[in-house]
């Protein structure tokens, strides 16, 4: 199927109430729009798109858009498309029949089915029109090619160069690379409380074992009759007895207080190291709220720099985050400093309790070793024959057994997370070996589209704004597919970044511009991609008479590719104030003074 120009259009609303209506057929080669500053030009051209595409290409309101178009092809294919934005959007595919007359092959309702169908007839590859945007020269720089972002060039660059499927076959690694990146993440948070849960394990069991060694003595001591001379010589010994349980106790209080302490200098060392380490670790565990993404800390290294933001590198960046790290820091350090002073002087008095105790163990001639249980029932019971002295003993055996049992629990979830932890482990290796063969892939299939993707495109590129804007036209690089220009002086090179700012003049915009354009549609008429066999051009000579150096000649140039473009077949919907470009371009012109459309209740946008 052949490409499709516009046939005829009707825009019988759209915009801002005072924009006037427009209801005319377009020409073969297309249609000249007279019209001055602020009298509807760019607020056409998003009327134009609306009609064939159903949405804006700016941020222009369609709220209250009526509009119908006809798009035609050599075929004789005809698409009428009727779009209301209150009410309904209809898609009429029509043919020639055997007597020549127009027939309905088939009608499609609603605005999902006809955009589904147009997509396909048209050729247009994503649902964001991105593709059908490049047909499009809007005056409003912002909405331009030139400052579209890397991830848009990337797209747009090998799909009009017949590299779709590099592409595509990039996206996959990219999305790949994506999801091994998520599972590395999933997988080193797993093992880092894999590690956690395996310590509090750990704890839990030494506290297990620790309590079971203390009742398996007091069971041993009362099987071999020992508490009798205990409670003798304890209570013979009053007041060393009280400074021995007084000791036990604090010893006991002390060592809570150290586990405690333990703890809070884990989570206070979180800022503990170097300013790198600490933005790294903060931006590893933060996930994007867009993509789901996870930060890479090879990122944050490359990006590492107090002027630069840690994450995307941008050096438009206050240092937020580097302020709030230096300070958490430094109270880091003030607290670690007061935990590990507090540690020291707990670990001095458990040290010189043991000291004590052992010194106030030998005064009191105690015939056994004695733990904290032993000594709270030589406190609490007066001899080994108190029955409620017996009823804590029967008690502590039962406890034993309970705790004989939990340990081996303990033992086996260890045992069951340690299994985890190295199936974890084994697993991050695989992905990280995985990744490595991803990356290498991606970067090979990157290379192998710039050197036959992007090298085309530029090398156009750079033909076709030469061609335009003359000897003064500087090379244009396209650099990590973000637009570039080059400049050599005195056997030095000037790059030039075009989003440093307002670095480039009115010719040299409204030609690198203009360029992008044409170089789009020179590759889309050599690899036959899209079937839209026009573009729209908002003001394509605004700005020239600004330069001097240049104007006219750069006018010209412009004037005469356009020129054989239409002659090559291309429809040209030019919108301007200049009328040279009518007379020029041997194309229809139409004044900025539409007529009120007349309205037909019975068809769908109420157009006739």
């Amino acid at each position: 199927m052949g490409r499709f120009k516009i046939k005829d259009l009707e825009i019988a609303d759209f915009g801002p109430l005072e924009y006037t209506r427009m209801n005319r057929n377009m020409g073969e080669n297309g249609l000249f729009i007279e019209g001055g500053h602020s009298s509807g030009k760019s607020t056409t051209v998003d009327a134009i798109y609306y009609a064939i595409f159903g949405e804006s290409c700016s941020t222009r309101s369609c709220e209250y858009a009526k509009t119908k178009i006809s798009l035609v092809n050599d075929e004789n294919y005809i698409l009428e498309i009727y779009r209301n934005s209150k009410k309904a959007h209809t898609l009429k595919i029509k043919s020639l029949d055997e007597n020549n007359n127009f027939k309905t092959e088939e009608k499609i309702d609603h605005k999902n089915n006809v955009n589904n169908k147009l997509f396909e007839i048209l050729q247009i590859p994503n649902f964001d029109l991105l593709e059908a945007k490049t047909k499009i020269l809007l005056q409003d720089s912002a909405y331009t090619m030139r400052n579209w972002d890397a991830s848009n060039l990337k797209r747009i660059i090998p799909y009009y160069t017949d590299s779709f499927e590099n592409y595509e076959k990039i996206k996959i690694l990219e999305d790949s690379i994506s999801t091994t990146n998520k599972n590395i993440h999933k997988l080193n948070n797993e093992l880092t409380k894999k590690s956690e849960d395996m310590n509090s394990l750990s704890e839990n069991l030494s506290d297990h074992i620790d309590r079971k060694n203390k009742i398996e003595k007091v069971l041993e001591y009362h099987e071999k009759g020992l508490f009798k001379e205990l409670f003798k010589n304890y209570k013979k010994n009053k007041e060393y007895s009280k400074k021995y349980y007084e000791l036990s106790q604090k010893y006991r209080s002390n060592y809570m207080k150290l586990r405690k302490l333990n703890n809070e200098k884990r989570q206070t060392s979180y800022f503990d190291g170097s300013e790198k380490e600490i933005v790294s670790k903060l931006l590893y565990i933060l996930e994007c709220p867009v993509c789901g993404e996870h930060m890479d800390s090879k990122t944050v290294n490359k990006n590492f720099s107090p002027q630069k933001c840690p994450y995307c590198g941008s050096e438009d960046y206050n240092g937020e985050l580097y302020r709030f790290v230096k300070q958490q820091s430094e109270e880091s350090q003030k607290k670690l400093e007061l935990i590990n002073k507090e540690l020291k002087k707990l670990y001095n008095e458990n040290k010189n309790i043991e000291i004590e105790k052992e010194k106030l163990s030998k005064s009191m001639k105690m015939p056994a070793e004695t733990n904290s249980i032993i000594d709270n029932l030589l406190e609490k019971y007066d001899n080994g024959s108190d029955l409620e002295f017996l009823k804590s003993i029967g008690a502590y055996g039962e406890e034993f057994k309970k705790i004989s049992e939990r340990i081996k629990e303990i033992e086996e979830e260890i045992l069951n997370a340690k299994k985890e932890f190295k199936k974890n482990e084994s697993s991050l290796k695989k992905y990280n070996k995985e990744l490595k063969v991803l990356k290498k892939s991606l970067e090979d299939k990157n290379s192998e589209l710039v050197t036959n993707s992007v090298l085309e495109f530029e090398n156009l590129l750079n033909n076709n704004y030469k061609e335009l804007l003359g000897i003064k036209a500087k090379r244009v690089r396209i650099k990590d597919y973000k637009i570039e220009l080059v400049q050599k002086l005195h056997e030095k090179t000037i790059t030039y970044h075009l989003y440093d700012g307002n670095i480039l003049g009115d010719s040299e915009r409204r030609c690198l511009n203009l360029a992008l354009v044409l170089t789009l549609l020179d590759l889309d008429k050599k690899y036959n991609l899209t079937k839209l066999g026009y573009i729209i051009l908002d003001d394509p000579t605004e700005g020239i008479f600004n330069d001097k150096e240049v104007n006219e000649e750069t006018k010209n140039n412009i004037l005469n590719r356009l020129k054989k473009e239409i002659e090559a077949g291309t429809q040209m919907i030019i919108l301007s104030s200049d009328l040279e470009c009518s007379n020029i371009l041997n194309i229809e012109k139409e004044k900025k003074q539409f007529k009120q459309t007349q309205i037909d209740v019975n068809s769908p946008t109420g157009l006739l």
